[in-house]
């Protein structure tokens, strides 16, 4: 990523104010705007910042090295509240995106939808993608914890025709209606797949 224009900023009385900073990159088009107070104890640091643009998905590997994407994110993003506790909201929209684990050999793609987030809960609005020549849809949602407690998951997802080569040496045609229930500490599977074609090759 690199700085559109000149980033402007002023300072007054402990508040920086961003009146432009611009952010491009390949399929990345970010503008950031807002204040932070810089002074103060953190209960008293009010934030007022605001993100909009695009995205290129292709940036999640430099939130996690196991991952690979591309396509396009469009986001609309605010924090308020105070640096001891800030608020985010925001929403963000797929557009034709793609996004697999290096090492796995099935990936999401022509990922379509929208995700609502804030401080607390990520909710899944609608999301659907192209899976091993079959279809997906996601939706649930993932909340934090009460006191500090792992997040809470309740999601669900529903595939038609899907190819999966896994392990090494199987290849099998599902369909599938699945939950996610728990927290990411313990959390339980369950529902429904239906092997409409298999394949079995080890390889010796």
């Amino acid at each position: 990523l690199s700085s559109s224009g000149p980033l402007r900023a002023s300072y007054r009385e402990g508040v920086i104010h961003i009146e432009q900073a611009h952010l491009t990159g390949a399929q990345t088009d970010l503008r950031v705007g807002g204040s932070l107070r810089l002074t103060g104890p953190p209960a008293a640091r009010a934030l007022n910042v605001r993100a909009e643009g695009e995205v290129n998905l292709a940036l999640v590997r430099t939130l996690n090295p196991d991952l690979a994407g591309s396509g396009q994110v469009v986001l609309e993003a605010a924090l308020a509240g105070t640096l001891q506790r800030p608020q985010l909201a925001g929403r963000a929209e797929f557009r034709k995106g793609q996004i697999a684990l290096v090492d796995f050999p099935t990936g999401l793609s022509e990922m379509q939808g929208s995700v609502k987030f804030d401080v607390r809960r990520m909710q899944i609005e609608k999301l659907t993608a192209e899976v091993g020549g079959g279809t997906m849809s996601l939706s649930g949602s993932i909340t934090l914890g009460d006191a500090g407690g792992p997040p809470l998951l309740r999601l669900r997802a529903d595939a038609q025709g899907v190819r999966l080569r896994y392990p090494e040496g199987t290849s099998s045609v599902l369909d599938a209606a699945l939950q996610l229930t728990g927290t990411t500490e313990q959390s339980t599977l369950s529902g429904d797949v239906s092997v409409l074609r298999g394949r079995f090759a080890p390889r010796f």
